[in-house]
């Protein structure tokens, strides 16, 4: 199988993101000072923290897994790129829900005008990358120098 240009730039794009999570995670632990202030939040600032931190975590763990199944082509590419992009979502909206103010429209509107755009191309990348490998080893002739033994 060979991988295709847009298939390597999803998951140099995603290892980046990945790296990006996980370097940023130190500044959400749920025992340091809360990153958002409390008069702003539905629930107490360290709750939030919490929240925060643990779907950052998982996040980043799956944009490293899918950024690895789409370098080595792995069958399980799609599967972890959908979850990658449902924590995305609840990443998001989680943020956009515990934040008390009139912009939670706006928020979901931005999400849904900006990110699922970019979500559905990242998925359309995975799916003609492995819809081109399958087509292609199904083209392949049979091994050559192995030679078929019938009974007479």
């Amino acid at each position: 199988m060979k991988r295709t240009i847009p298939s390597t730039i999803l998951a140099a794009l995603l290892l980046f993101l990945g790296a990006r999570t996980f370097s940023h995670l130190p500044d959400v632990v749920p025992w340091g000072p809360p990153i958002l202030a409390a008069d702003l939040l539905r629930i107490p600032p360290r709750a939030a923290t919490t929240i925060l931190f643990l779907i950052d975590a998982l996040y980043g763990i799956a944009l490293l897994t899918t950024a690895y199944a789409l370098f080595r082509l792995r069958s399980w590419a799609a599967s972890a790129y959908l979850s990658a992009a449902g924590l995305f979502a609840t990443n998001y909206l989680c943020i956009i829900g515990l934040v008390r103010n009139q912009m939670v429209v706006t928020g979901v509107m931005v999400f849904l005008v900006l990110f699922v755009p970019c979500i559905w191309l990242g998925w359309w990348i995975i799916g003609r990358q492995f819809r081109q490998n399958r087509e292609a080893s199904s083209a392949q002739p049979e091994s050559v120098g192995v030679a078929k033994v019938t009974e007479p």
